[in-house]
């Protein structure tokens, strides 16, 4: 992946170097938000996918990967331009999640993700066939794309990374743990 995209403004994207599974409401007025007012922004870029349906990606593409958060309290309404995110993608771009992972630049992965995104089911046959038959084709389950873009990294030797689950589940560090553990094995 690029290291440093440039926004339809022409302004320089922040380079990637974080990666987010779950691209809705609460990632953008939590992890977004932080990293807009991080002291060292400027280099912490994220790169976005959607979970499931592209729409969200594509309407941020088009608006250059920023948006407006709206903060509501009793004193009003307040407006904030948000712009840490360097690039968003549909959750099926399979071929950008793998170059971020595989990116040494890429130093964090991030999800919010729903209790149901880490279930078993048709999807996690259909992604195991994938992967087994060269992992080209959409994945479309959490531990799926978690698997491959990890053995992506692990392929490219880029090193560590910090992965955060931040689903609104009890243990969710476990569960995404023991999510990918199983899909590996």
């Amino acid at each position: 992946m690029t290291s440093s995209l440039a926004r339809r403004d022409g302004r320089p994207a922040a380079p990637v170097r974080h990666v987010h599974l779950g691209l809705g409401n609460f990632f953008r007025a939590h992890q977004a938000f932080y990293t807009e007012h991080a002291p060292d922004a400027a280099d912490w870029g994220i790169a976005a996918f959607t979970g499931r349906r592209p729409e969200l990606a594509e309407a941020l593409t088009e608006q250059g990967d920023v948006y407006t958060l709206v903060t509501r309290s009793g004193d009003g309404d307040r407006r904030e331009l948000i712009s840490s995110l360097s690039a968003c993608h549909p959750g099926a771009d399979l071929g950008s999640w793998l170059g971020y992972l595989a990116s040494a630049q890429t130093r964090l992965l991030t999800l919010t993700v729903t209790e149901a995104g880490y279930r078993d089911g048709p999807a996690t046959e259909r992604d195991l066939a994938a992967l087994k038959a060269g992992g080209d084709g959409p994945l479309s389950t959490v531990a799926g794309r978690l698997v491959a873009g990890l053995a992506a990294r692990r392929a490219a030797d880029a090193g560590p990374i910090a992965i955060v689950p931040c689903d609104n589940l009890t243990d969710n560090g476990a569960v995404a743990a023991r999510a990918v553990a199983d899909f590996a094995r």
